[in-house]
């Protein structure tokens, strides 16, 4: 008898593709990056046009932060992006896995990006 459910396999994170989502953005403003996150469902629609709330939500980036999301196109591995924070920051990065796998889950669990399994290019 074939199993219905099967367990899939977890993938390993240094292979996996991050990837920003489409309503997301990176801006600079005065030498300072921002990620923008635009406020898109119904409630915060009506917050915005009543309440005369803003737009969209602007999160201040750190230099590795920034670093980061900028390398979020689908076509860096994670284990890419460590490479190059360890050439660009060196020391100042450390520890570069832990802190790079906090942020993109952090990153994940808003659904900020998206981790895919092979490249993929952003549709902008």
């Amino acid at each position: 008898m074939k199993r219905i459910f099967q367990r899939q396999k977890p993938a390993n994170l240094l292979t996996l593709y991050p990837c920003l989502k489409t309503p997301y953005s990176i801006s600079e403003h005065d030498d300072i990056a921002y990620l923008i996150i635009p406020r898109i469902t119904p409630i915060e629609r009506l917050a915005i046009r009543w309440f005369h709330q803003p737009k969209a939500h602007w999160l201040k980036l750190d230099e590795l932060g920034r670093f980061v999301l900028t390398c979020c196109d689908g076509t860096q591995s994670v284990s890419d992006i460590q490479k190059q924070l360890i050439q660009t920051f060196g020391a100042e990065a450390e520890p570069t896995l832990p802190r790079l796998v906090k942020f993109l889950q952090i990153l994940d669990a808003h659904h900020i990006i998206s981790m895919s399994v092979q490249k993929s290019f952003r549709s902008s």
